[in-house]
């Protein structure tokens, strides 16, 4: 009975871990934080390596926050775990959970309810969401009827003017921020024009009404989703 029970762990440890390699180390105490509940989790000692664009003489970071905070992750289980040292990965698109000694996992995304870190609150895009973006996660800004507003985040590279040494080009890596609706089971992007964003609203355009709107902002838009 004991040699079948040591079989069957094995075989569910390959299973959960087979598509990292045995020089991957798990994280020392990530099985009793997560109450060995770990078929919610992906695992691996992340390469923090970037052999791209952004990886090649850039200053900035790859994270939506300068600092690692606490996060409470919920998975589609109703299970839910409060970590102190996490952050969303921008190039990779993944958020990641910091340990000791530099250890990191980075979470499965099809297990994920939502995450809320840093004050906001962030949900998987489903596969079966319509969308022409290849973000795993959307921040949930306000919700209404059948109208989602939420915004995705992205990096880019600039060149600007290095604030140490005077005429010194240097190239910063930045990340931006984009408001989209979700509608219909699609996800879109904000039009430039007000009247199509109205449109998408199902509002009709008028001039005097609407003439103190930007639908540029965010806060104009929960507004306008609000009055739905």
């Amino acid at each position: 009975m004991k040699l079948k029970l040591l079989l069957i762990t094995a075989l569910v440890t390959n299973t959960v871990f087979s598509q990292f390699t045995r020089s991957q180390k798990i994280p020392k105490h990530a099985n009793s934080i997560f109450n060995n509940n770990m078929d919610h989790f992906a695992m691996a000692k992340i390469d923090m390596k970037f052999n791209n664009e952004f990886g090649k003489n850039v200053s900035g970071t790859y994270y939506l926050t300068k600092e690692w905070k606490k996060c409470k992750i919920t998975t589609k289980e109703n299970k839910s775990y409060t970590l102190p040292n996490c952050n969303y990965n921008l190039f990779d698109k993944r958020f990641e959970v910091q340990f000791e000694n530099n250890d990191f996992i980075y979470l499965k995304k099809q297990n994920i309810e939502q995450i809320i870190f840093d004050n906001k609150t962030f949900k998987p895009i489903s596969n079966n969401l319509i969308s022409n973006t290849d973000n795993n996660y959307y921040q949930e800004i306000a919700q209404n009827k059948n109208i989602t507003l939420v915004k995705l985040y992205k990096l880019k590279k600039r060149t600007v003017n290095s604030k140490e040494s005077l005429g010194i080009i240097e190239n910063k890596i930045i990340n931006k921020s984009y408001n989209y609706f979700i509608k219909d089971n699609q996800l879109i992007k904000i039009p430039r024009s007000k009247k199509k964003t109205l449109s998408i609203l199902d509002i009709k355009y008028k001039k005097k009404e609407h003439k103190e709107i930007n639908t540029k902002n965010t806060n104009d838009l929960k507004k306008l989703l609000q009055k739905l």
